[in-house]
């Protein structure tokens, strides 16, 4: 026994020190990963620093290859297209952010800072670059699976230098930001030119595309009214909202000025204050109380819907010689833009009466489950009948071709339910519209059941009795004498 406790003991200690390197282990690679992994540089425009300190590392990451990072090389495995520094800036906490040349003319600078220029956003970048900084190093995870930064970077660069060209219209024969000869040599690279050439002309398909109107809609044919369940309340349905594009975040409604009391509605059922917001897809309904529309006879309510667009905004830099490269950071700001949509719900009413009655005497009939429909089968009226007639201050005027259906779901007990609907139409001169339904009383029917009379049962049992007294004096013997 000691001995397998011994074993058991000895067991537990190796478990302990594999779970407690494994830790180790998993801890170390956070710290070093995080330095490798490709990560989103999406930040907010305040958060971007005004000014960066300028680096460059000449070993590209700790990969050297004389005179620098090659990409691209001719038939004859010769350097044609190379990079001989890492560009990269730091703010005043240490955060590195990868920097891109945007002047490649001009010199690479040693030292110094880098400000924030929005002229100079202005001027060098566009939705073209926009699109290459979104969708390559550092920012798209997927990019160019299975390749070292330092690669995916130069790539990044060229396509960068291969658009600006491409935008300004400089063919590939002539020098521009790339010289004839750079440019010929990637378009005949097939490891790495291929890369650059999708994503130029990637991004200007993006710029010639050019940004996307933000624009909201409501279907108002969808758009339907009915009492609510406790009769208070004069309501829409929820209402979706759609945009035109997935850059769509949230959006807020606003009511006008309003005389009806009307209030927001969320969801959930509960009344949410006015400007509230609501996400991409949840829904709203507008209320009126029935208590405020006693003497109105239409309701004019506007409501305004602000949508909320996330856009993604780069940034140049100017550095603080004045003659070096203008610089991209490769970071991008997603700025919000708005787009409205203005509702106006103007809906005439007029006020109706239900009268359920019974056929015999015309008094009312209390009991009846009475439902009013429009006329696409939409229920905007349910209650159950009282010894008075039923009276709805409001619902919307009906046209010739879409008028109401009332229609009995459940009759009053004792009488037969009325199979016809009856259709109505309100008007929009303030009477009031009197609506009639009658129900028959259930008419008694002869029970045909086996359900004797008391006095059958008397009869048949005196009969019993007396033919059980016949036989037994007669089968009684009788006394000698």
């Amino acid at each position: 026994m000691t001995k397998h406790k011994t074993q058991k003991r000895k067991v537990d200690v190796m478990t302990s020190a594999v779970f407690l390197f494994a830790a180790v282990v998993m801890m170390f690679i956070g710290v070093v990963g995080t330095a490798f992994i490709g990560k989103s540089y999406a930040v907010g425009a305040a958060a971007l620093p005004t000014t960066l300190t300028v680096h460059t590392d000449s070993t590209f990451g700790g990969k050297v290859e004389a005179p620098g990072l090659i990409l691209i090389r001719d038939s004859e495995n010769t350097p044609v297209v190379f990079l001989t520094d890492d560009f990269y800036g730091t703010d005043a906490s240490g955060t590195r952010y990868e920097l891109y040349c945007l002047e490649s003319k001009k010199g690479m600078p040693n030292d110094g800072t880098y400000t924030k220029d929005g002229d100079l956003t202005s001027q060098f970048t566009d939705l073209g670059i926009v699109y290459i900084v979104t969708n390559s190093y550092p920012n798209n995870n997927s990019f160019m699976p299975g390749v070292s930064r330092e690669y995916k970077k130069a790539v990044t660069q060229f396509a960068i230098w291969y658009y600006q060209d491409l935008a300004k219209g400089t063919p590939t024969n002539v020098d521009g930001e790339l010289d004839a000869v750079e440019k010929q040599a990637i378009l005949n690279d097939k490891v790495y030119g291929t890369t650059i050439v999708d994503i130029a002309n990637k991004a200007l398909q993006a710029k010639n595309t050019g940004e996307v109107v933000d624009t909201l809609s409501v279907d108002k044919s969808q758009i339907t009214y009915r009492i609510s369940s406790d009769g208070k309340y004069f309501e829409s349905n929820y209402i979706p909202v759609v945009a035109n594009n997935n850059q769509f975040r949230s959006y807020k409604v606003t009511l006008g000025q309003n005389n009806v009391g009307a209030e927001l509605i969320n969801e959930q059922g509960a009344v949410v204050p006015n400007g509230s917001t609501f996400g991409t897809t949840s829904k709203f309904k507008i209320r009126v109380p029935i208590d405020k529309l006693k003497e109105l006879n239409n309701i004019d309510l506007t409501a305004t819907v602000t949508g909320s667009f996330e856009h993604k905004q780069v940034f140049a830099y100017r550095h603080s010689s004045g003659v070096a490269q203008t610089a991209l950071v490769a970071a991008f700001d997603n700025v919000n833009k708005d787009a409205n949509l203005d509702l106006h719900f103007n809906i005439p009413t007029g006020p109706v009466e239900i009268s359920k009655q019974d056929i015999t005497n015309s008094k009312e009939l209390p009991g009846a489950t009475l439902v009013i429909t429009d006329c696409n089968g939409q229920e905007v009226a349910k209650w159950v009948s009282t010894d008075k007639p039923h009276y709805i201050e409001a619902l919307p005027i009906t046209t010739d071709t879409c008028k109401y259906k009332l229609t009995e779901t459940i009759a009053p007990e004792g009488y037969e339910i009325n199979s016809e609907s009856i259709e109505f139409e309100v008007k929009d001169d303030g009477t009031v519209t009197k609506v009639v339904m009658k129900d028959n009383p259930l008419t008694p029917t002869p029970d045909t059941g086996m359900n004797i009379p008391m006095v059958v049962y008397v009869a048949g049992g005196i009969i019993l009795i007396c033919g059980i007294a016949i036989i037994y004096a007669s089968v009684k013997p009788k006394k000698e004498d």
